[in-house]
């Protein structure tokens, strides 16, 4: 009976660890649609570009037009709305990949803190590569 040793080819990849997007870091590879790299000596960036508007409600605008003509007070009301992206950049070795990230919802302060936790994990990986 003789054993054989895996090649590179066969052999099973690491589990993937941290994700952003189309960004993938397992234990030891940094996995991008651009290629892979080693893990060590990556940097991960993680940037809000993001912001709140103003807008108009849709029950305001519904009780503007029941309400009319007092109920046009009711276009006065303001919430906040969040559009954007989160922007997430990592360099390896001439490797240089960007993914964005819509931020949605009331809670993009939340997505961002999520995000930025995430990157702080994969930074843990990467100093440990």
């Amino acid at each position: 009976m003789t054993s054989t040793t895996p090649s590179p080819a066969t052999a099973q990849p690491d589990a993937i660890l941290a994700s952003f997007g189309d960004i993938h870091i397992s234990k030891h590879w940094l996995v991008t649609p651009q290629g892979n790299r080693k893990l060590a000596g990556t940097e991960l960036t993680v940037t809000d570009m993001s912001y709140d508007y103003p807008a108009i409600p849709v029950w305001a605008i519904v009780l503007a037009v029941v309400f009319f003509p007092l109920g046009l007070l009711f276009l006065l009301v303001k919430e906040p709305r969040a559009t954007g992206y989160f922007q997430v950049v990592v360099d390896n070795d001439g490797l240089s990949h960007r993914c964005m990230i819509g931020a949605f919802g009331s809670n993009r302060l939340g997505q961002f803190y999520d995000l930025q936790n995430r990157a702080n994990y994969a930074r843990a990986l990467i100093a440990q590569a």
